[in-house]
């Protein structure tokens, strides 16, 4: 009995651990996604879902590129939740360094990892998610511009194997 009442207290409070892990992203977007000079998109994952199974759907089980980039397609947008763009214009929004600086550190707290930085003239760009080594998850694009931010957020799982899959069908994209 303690075991199944310790089960079902882990499953009810999961949910709010995993809220709280995008706390700094969601704090971020709720201050900016209203403001009047901001862009703000919000996907859900039903369109997700709904461009997997028509992906899937259109699979004919002939083994040519289009068909492998299709499979590809279905398989990354059935692990994608919601993708949310938010564009800030720094000067007319009044977005400062130190709050851009706040967020990359409240992320890292919140086990994000840069996976990736690249910088090109005035625009750094960096590349984070939490995960493991089988998952990357809660994927985020941050690009600090000279005039704008720009913060991607990608929810979702994206497994080694769609990685894996992505990788042996790169050559379907073009």
């Amino acid at each position: 009995m303690k075991k199944i009442t310790g089960l079902l207290i882990i499953f009810c409070t999961a949910p709010l651990f995993m809220q709280a892990q995008n706390k700094a992203v969601h704090n971020f977007q709720e201050k900016y996604r209203n403001d009047r000079d901001a862009t703000y998109v919000a996907i859900s994952g039903s369109l997700f879902r709904f461009i997997s199974e028509v992906a899937e759907d259109a699979l004919t089980g002939e083994n040519t590129e289009a068909e492998q980039a299709m499979q590809a397609l279905a398989r990354v947008a059935n692990g994608i939740t919601s993708l949310k763009i938010l564009i800030i214009p720094k000067y007319e929004s009044g977005l400062k360094a130190q709050e851009i600086d706040n967020l990359k550190s409240s992320l890292e707290k919140e086990n994000y990892e840069v996976l990736m930085s690249v910088k090109e003239g005035s625009r750094v760009l960096y590349f984070m998610a939490q995960g493991n080594e089988n998952e990357l998850r809660n994927m985020l694009v941050l690009i600090d511009d000279k005039d704008e931010f720009t913060l991607l957020n990608i929810d979702g799982t994206l497994t080694t194997k769609d990685l894996s899959y992505l990788t042996k069908n790169r050559h379907n994209w073009h």
